[in-house]
């Protein structure tokens, strides 16, 4: 009955055995998580360049959008520019205008002085925008 020194080796490695392939198992069931986990890892890097090309691609646009925004608005701008400066000198003409015709009635007093643009208007009215912006300037620059 005494076992032999062979045979307690003998199941000494067949446990051995037994653990290393209870190892194998856990490692192989490890090493399948780990793929599936870098599959999806995978997965994910390729959806952010996605995005990220993405992104990229929305940022140009906006770039592009916002250049022909500003050129437009500076257009824009240097009209109104423009027709601030044409105004400015249809005043200014109005206004000279204004003063001859006040020195030209004080020359002859045979003629009835109008006293305001206000009353101008009840008697003949602005025919045009510009005639009655020009009487609105009149009047506010004899205030």
């Amino acid at each position: 009955m005494s076992m032999s020194i062979g045979m307690i080796i003998d199941i000494f490695l067949i446990g051995l055995t037994g653990v290393l392939l209870g190892y194998c198992f856990f490692l192989n069931r490890n090493i399948k998580n780990f793929n599936k986990s870098k599959d999806n890892f995978t997965s994910a890097v390729g959806e952010f360049i996605r995005s990220y090309t993405s992104a990229e691609e929305t940022l140009i646009s906006l770039r592009e959008t916002l250049q022909f925004s500003e050129k437009k608005l500076d257009d824009k701008i240097v009209k109104a520019e423009k027709l601030f400066d044409e105004l400015e000198f249809i005043v200014q003409t109005g206004n000279n205008i204004a003063n001859r015709i006040e020195a030209s009635s004080k020359q002859t007093p045979h003629i009835k002085k109008v006293s305001s643009v206000q009353s101008h208007e009840d008697i003949q009215g602005p025919k045009t925008k510009i005639e009655k912006l020009l009487q609105q300037k009149l009047a506010q620059a004899r205030r």
